[in-house]
């Protein structure tokens, strides 16, 4: 029988016990080190998951970027009637977007409920037909869509989700300054002091510049445009690059800012993290 060397088996044995480690290594001090990595081991790119903003018919499909690219490579872009590369005025403007419906019946406030889902389902109930916003069927470009989640008229509030980033998005709270609004001096927060539901299940604060904007994309007008026309400004969390001061924003039309952080009072609309 041929004999195999000391030195190959010890190298073997070695080797089968790395190999059985579960992906970890040792470091110089013995411990041991997990060698995963947090990327995932597959991803739908960008733009071939998110939902163009080119023109199109309402209620049309909304196309992936990716698809759209494929439409100008073939060249059916321009015979399109559904989709457009050239707007037409008289169909390619905010006023052909309708406007959620406004909700009648109070709903999703009970300390009965267990969860923000609870919420939308006693909503659901009590307004169906206004209680979600279809980007699809109701908007003219990549729009997603909204759930409303509670309404009160005592006092009075109408929060909803925006279900592609499911913040919740409040009325306004408050009139504040930027320190107060921010949520710095924790004393004065009115987002700090939003109890529209139990602190287990919502966490608030102030939304950044980027977030509003987002919101903005995803729909925002046309959910909250009557409830906004008495404090059409609103405090973002993000600095300005002089740090005095902070971005506003004009919800109407996006239009963004700077003003002085502490000689504006100035709305406050608060978004909330679902925490269950």
């Amino acid at each position: 029988m041929k004999m195999i060397p000391l030195f190959t088996l010890l190298v073997l044995a070695f080797s089968c016990t790395e190999a059985t480690d579960n992906g970890k290594r040792s470091r110089n001090d013995g411990a041991r080190e997990d060698q995963t990595t947090d990327r995932p081991a597959a991803s739908v790119p960008f733009h071939n998951s998110m939902p163009s903003h080119i023109s199109r018919n309402r209620g049309a499909k909304q196309l992936t970027y990716q698809e759209v690219n494929e439409m100008f490579r073939d060249n059916s872009i321009s015979s399109s009637l559904i989709y457009r590369a050239v707007p037409i005025e008289g169909l390619d403007n905010t006023g052909q977007i309708v406007e959620a419906g406004r909700p009648t019946v109070a709903c999703g406030i009970s300390p009965d409920f267990s969860g923000i889902r609870a919420s939308i389902n006693d909503c659901t109930t009590k307004n169906n037909g206004r209680h979600i916003w279809v980007g699809k069927d109701f908007g003219i470009a990549g729009e997603g869509d909204w759930s409303l989640v509670a309404v009160s008229d005592t006092p009075e509030f109408t929060i909803w989700m925006d279900q592609r980033t499911e913040l919740l998005w409040s009325h306004a709270v408050a009139r504040a300054d930027w320190i107060d609004a921010s949520g710095n001096n924790q004393a004065n927060s009115p987002c700090g002091e939003l109890k529209v539901f139990p602190e287990d299940q919502v966490a608030w604060r102030l939304p950044t510049r980027n977030e509003f904007l987002q919101a903005d994309i995803n729909g925002y007008p046309s959910i909250f445009k009557l409830e906004d026309l008495k404090d059409e400004i609103f405090w973002t969390a993000t600095s300005a690059s002089n740090i005095d001061n902070a971005w506003v924003i004009k919800v109407s039309n996006g239009v963004l800012s700077e003003v002085d952080k502490d000689t504006n009072t100035v709305a406050v609309k608060c978004v909330g993290q679902i925490l269950k």
